[in-house]
Protein backbone atom coordinates (compact mmCIF):
# COMPACT_ATOMS: atom_id res chain seq x y z
CA UNK A 1 0.00 0.00 0.00
CA UNK A 2 2.51 2.16 1.02
CA UNK A 3 4.42 1.71 -2.25
CA UNK A 4 1.67 2.50 -4.56
CA UNK A 5 1.01 5.63 -2.80
CA UNK A 6 4.21 6.42 -3.38
CA UNK A 7 3.81 5.88 -7.34
CA UNK A 8 0.46 7.96 -7.31
CA UNK A 9 2.34 10.68 -5.63
CA UNK A 10 5.35 10.76 -7.76
CA UNK A 11 3.28 10.40 -10.98
CA UNK A 12 1.18 13.02 -9.85
CA UNK A 13 4.30 15.41 -10.04
CA UNK A 14 5.25 14.47 -13.25
CA UNK A 15 2.14 15.27 -14.73
CA UNK A 16 2.05 18.56 -13.34
CA UNK A 17 5.68 19.31 -14.38
CA UNK A 18 4.16 18.76 -18.31
CA UNK A 19 1.42 20.81 -17.81
CA UNK A 20 3.43 23.90 -15.72
CA UNK A 21 5.03 26.98 -18.57
CA UNK A 22 8.70 26.14 -19.44
CA UNK A 23 11.12 28.65 -16.96
CA UNK A 24 14.07 28.43 -18.91
CA UNK A 25 15.73 28.91 -22.26
CA UNK A 26 13.70 30.73 -24.91
CA UNK A 27 10.53 29.04 -23.91
CA UNK A 28 10.78 30.88 -20.65
CA UNK A 29 11.07 34.44 -22.21
CA UNK A 30 8.39 35.01 -24.05
CA UNK A 31 5.21 36.56 -22.72
CA UNK A 32 8.06 38.22 -20.18
CA UNK A 33 8.78 41.92 -19.16
CA UNK A 34 12.02 43.42 -19.88
CA UNK A 35 13.16 47.03 -20.03
CA UNK A 36 15.28 48.82 -22.78
CA UNK A 37 19.16 49.39 -21.98
CA UNK A 38 19.72 50.51 -25.74
CA UNK A 39 16.91 52.55 -28.16
CA UNK A 40 15.30 49.88 -30.49
CA UNK A 41 15.05 51.12 -33.94
CA UNK A 42 14.37 48.58 -35.26
CA UNK A 43 17.43 46.73 -33.41
CA UNK A 44 18.49 47.47 -29.59
CA UNK A 45 18.88 45.84 -26.59
CA UNK A 46 16.66 44.52 -23.82
CA UNK A 47 17.52 43.39 -20.16
CA UNK A 48 15.35 40.41 -19.09
CA UNK A 49 15.82 37.48 -16.91
CA UNK A 50 18.94 38.95 -15.62
CA UNK A 51 20.61 38.87 -19.31
CA UNK A 52 21.12 41.44 -22.19
CA UNK A 53 19.28 40.08 -24.93
CA UNK A 54 19.62 41.71 -29.08
CA UNK A 55 15.66 42.86 -29.31
CA UNK A 56 14.33 43.77 -32.57
CA UNK A 57 10.59 45.55 -32.98
CA UNK A 58 8.38 46.88 -35.43
CA UNK A 59 7.69 50.37 -33.57
CA UNK A 60 10.97 52.97 -32.39
CA UNK A 61 11.37 52.00 -28.65
CA UNK A 62 13.53 54.04 -26.05
CA UNK A 63 15.81 53.21 -23.05
CA UNK A 64 13.95 52.91 -20.09
CA UNK A 65 10.67 51.62 -21.73
CA UNK A 66 9.28 48.54 -20.24
CA UNK A 67 8.57 45.68 -23.39
CA UNK A 68 6.54 42.65 -23.06
CA UNK A 69 8.83 39.10 -25.06
CA UNK A 70 6.60 38.25 -28.41
CA UNK A 71 9.15 35.59 -29.46
CA UNK A 72 12.50 34.38 -29.54
CA UNK A 73 14.75 33.75 -32.99
CA UNK A 74 18.26 32.65 -33.39
CA UNK A 75 19.01 34.77 -30.06
CA UNK A 76 16.99 37.56 -30.94
CA UNK A 77 13.91 38.58 -28.94
CA UNK A 78 10.68 40.54 -30.70
CA UNK A 79 9.16 42.96 -28.27
CA UNK A 80 6.24 45.23 -28.14
CA UNK A 81 6.36 47.72 -25.57
CA UNK A 82 3.96 46.69 -22.42
CA UNK A 83 0.65 47.35 -21.78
Amino acid sequence: MLISGFFVFVAGLVFKSQRSKSKTGAEGLVGETGVVKKKISPEGKVFVHGELWNAVSDVPIHVGTKVQVMNVENLVIKVKPAE
